[in-house]
């Protein structure tokens, strides 16, 4: 199905969109993330916990938009989204595999464009390309893949790592 009459089928649903930047939001994102990840089973290196903490600590306005799907009382889908500048970046979702044929993703990505449009929001960033279905979603979505070059990390050399080891060493000796 196209993206828009996956939309439609979402605002004829029941679901009900709410969005906030407070750590409630976040648990409610975060239940639905562990119980995605456990049904998916897929490895992740995002480090929700530390994600959570920065919710908690970081000034209103910077934490990360949190919305978050309602059908029947029931939170069924959640996404986090960082917001820069005039960008809008889809960090993090989760759904309820028992609800996905509600299409709770797909209003939640329009609501955050919306919100993301009254905050001055000229570009929302869906990242990057993950899995078929992921990347089948993005498309649909009219997204355009965009290719970056790979990352790379400075060595120093040789005598400088082993002196780097030799301080680091040092130092847990001294802290222990």
């Amino acid at each position: 199905q196209k993206w828009r009459n996956l939309l439609k089928k979402a605002e004829k649903s029941d679901l009900v969109v709410e969005s906030g930047r407070d750590v409630d939001h976040f648990d409610r994102f975060l239940r639905l993330y562990e119980k995605m990840r456990k049904t998916k089973d897929f490895p992740t290196g995002v480090r929700v916990p530390v994600i959570r903490e920065m919710q908690a600590v970081l000034p209103e306005s910077e934490r990360f938009l949190v919305s978050v799907a309602v059908e029947d009382g029931r939170d069924v889908g959640a996404t986090v989204c960082a917001m820069t500048g005039t960008r809008m970046l889809y960090f993090l979702g989760a759904t309820d595999p028992e609800y996905r044929g509600s299409a709770p993703g797909y209003l939640l990505q329009w609501q955050n464009m919306q919100i993301g449009k009254q905050s001055g929001i000229r570009w929302y960033d869906l990242g990057g390309l993950v899995s078929e279905g992921v990347s089948r979603f993005k498309v649909r979505m009219g997204g355009e893949q965009v290719s970056f070059p790979r990352r790379f990390v400075a060595k120093p050399g040789a005598w400088r790592s082993r002196l780097f080891e030799f301080a680091e060493k040092t130092i847990q000796r001294v802290r222990s």
